[in-house]
């Protein structure tokens, strides 16, 4: 659920704030770190989060992008997102096909 909010919010920012070409990863690893903060119990620190950047940009950096996505998203940070619609589907499935479906986990 995680990696489908960050997608969300980076596209509803990227829709919202004109950035730098150079400003995109480092407002992708902000998305992630704001998805994780809304629905993971395990938040990644900014001191794991900035090893990702290649020691290019600061905490203040990542504080400071974190704001602009909170502003563009006007701290909405619950999104519907497609793994939303997958699961009520998937309960829609006759329970054969849960069960085999549960089972194909199983194997990977």
């Amino acid at each position: 659920m995680t990696l489908y909010l960050a997608v969300s919010h980076l596209d509803l920012t990227l829709a919202a704030v004109e950035l730098q070409e150079d400003q995109l990863q480092l407002l992708a690893v902000s998305c992630v770190g704001l998805a994780a903060k809304v629905e993971e119990d395990f938040v990644p620190s900014p001191q794991l989060l900035l090893p990702l950047l290649g020691g290019t940009v600061t905490k203040g950096d990542l504080a400071h992008m974190e704001r602009t996505v909170l502003t563009a998203l006007q701290f909405r940070l619950r999104h519907t997102t497609a793994s939303t619609f997958l699961h009520y589907f998937t309960q829609l499935l006759p329970r054969e096909a849960q069960i085999g479906r549960a089972s194909c986990r199983e194997r990977v």
